[in-house]
């Protein structure tokens, strides 16, 4: 296990939080960086489709059903058509400003603005170029103003001819998911994570013509016994907590995540609970006993996997694994708007948002940089399993955007003061999508 459990906040300076254009940002936006976040997007839209069509053919027998599912095919293709448009029309532009293909990002952000929607669906570029600027930042270690970020992808959310892949899902911690863009492989992680501070350089990034551009990973040559696992490459989500309650199993609360993480504080306040963990089955100096647990995923065709992870996933559960292990406490931290914090791969920790409380990060599993197969979550000793549907309940991106736009209207953007909210849910017909009330919080840690 890491000696060291660690969680490294990022602020950026105070002229940065709350608006404007950064004074530091991306530089340059290469063809190749935008290709990569729409396969990302690709990848969803893809997955989606074989979800509906393994629907479709379950539903053959119940006419009404299976309308519906051929419904959602056609969109779910209409969609595919869009992406297909947006990237033939990035193929043709690979010459940039510096004669490599490289733009910056307000030259990319014009020259789409100018082209028709039927040539340049307008809602997807905004997802593209915001997953871009994100995957950027943390690949380069460069600072960004998520503000600009927020302002770019908020439209594209609240967008009727969004991709329904981008949709929401119950995470295990109880958030509500929205995943923006997502690449998979199958090739074996690097044994060393590359360190925090230090940039992957361009030569790092697999080459987008390299892969199959169908959104699948691909299976690589190794020992014919071996199955190659499909693992998380890169995944860019929209995490949003809604003040209903949800707030996952609290004896399942402290885990690790199988890839490094970084976060960007969109709204509202959270406190992060960091965890020292050995392996024991004798606790000492203030530590609990533990067992590690391992997800077990349900995909849509009803197949159970243990290894391969599953992109729609209709539940989720975690199983014990038999192992005892010794944890304690050992650092607690805030986060609040404009902030970014980066988790290390297998690093233990817990997040906790009130229950009526408004919290949303843009967040980046980066595989590249580190991956743990076995990363793990801690729950009672003893235990057998627990399940977590993954039905987002209703609530729709379009929901979880204006709720976050609404509190990041009403919420003052600086880092020392922050609010939890009296909410009423209010999803009326003609209604907002919530009533707020903006209540300042003193004595939290900066």
């Amino acid at each position: 296990m890491s000696p060291t459990v660690r969680i490294t906040t990022v602020k950026p300076p105070t002229s940065q939080v709350g608006g404007g254009p950064a004074e530091f940002s991306i530089p340059k936006l290469s063809t190749h960086v935008l290709l990569r976040a729409l396969k990302g997007v690709q990848t969803l839209n893809n997955a989606e489709a074989g979800k509906i069509k393994s629907d479709l053919a379950k539903a053959q027998a119940n006419t009404d059903v299976a309308n519906v599912h051929r419904r959602l095919l056609a969109a779910n293709e209409s969609s595919a058509d869009r992406i297909e448009s947006l990237k033939r029309w990035i193929k043709a532009h690979p010459e940039g400003g510096d004669g490599e293909g490289h733009y910056t990002f307000a030259d990319w952000k014009e020259a789409f603005e100018r082209e028709r929607d039927s040539v340049v669906p307008q809602d997807i570029t905004k997802v593209v170029l915001a997953v871009a600027m994100l995957r950027e930042a943390s690949g380069r270690c460069l600072d960004l103003d998520v503000d600009d970020v927020w302002r770019l992808i908020y439209p594209a959310l609240m967008s009727p001819t969004l991709p329904s892949s981008i949709a929401p899902t119950r995470s295990a911690q109880g958030f509500l998911k929205v995943k923006l863009s997502e690449i998979l492989t199958t090739e074996p992680p690097k044994k060393d994570a590359v360190p925090l501070d230090q940039p992957i350089e361009e030569g790092d990034f697999p080459d987008d013509d390299e892969k199959d551009g169908e959104g699948e990973a691909k299976a690589v040559s190794g020992p014919a016994d071996l199955k190659p696992i499909v693992r998380i490459e890169e995944q860019i989500s929209l995490h949003v907590w809604v003040p209903d309650g949800q707030r996952g199993e609290p004896d399942f609360a402290i885990h690790a995540h199988q890839c490094f993480a970084q976060g960007w504080i969109l709204a509202g306040e959270a406190a992060d609970h960091r965890y020292a963990t050995r392996y024991s089955s004798t606790p000492e100096d203030g530590e609990k006993l533990y067992n590690e647990y391992g997800p077990i995923w349900l995909g849509p065709d009803g197949k159970i996997s243990e290894d391969d992870y599953v992109t729609h996933q209709i539940s989720s559960t975690v199983g014990n694994r038999g192992i005892l292990v010794c944890a304690k406490e050992s650092g607690k931290g805030t986060h609040s708007r404009g902030m970014s914090y980066r988790v290390p791969a297998n690093a233990y920790h817990a997040t906790e948002v009130p229950p009526k409380a408004i919290h949303a990060t843009f967040f980046f599993f980066d595989g590249r940089r580190h991956f743990v197969q076995k990363a793990g979550i801690l729950g009672p000793v003893g235990g057998k399993t627990n399940n977590v549907n993954r039905d987002p309940g209703g609530l729709t991106t379009t929901h979880l955007a204006a709720i976050t736009e609404l509190l990041r209207s009403s919420e003052p953007p600086v880092e020392k003061l922050c609010g939890y909210l009296d909410t009423t849910p209010s999803l009326g017909p003609g209604s907002s999508i919530y009533h707020t009330t903006l209540k300042p919080v003193t004595g939290h840690a900066d």
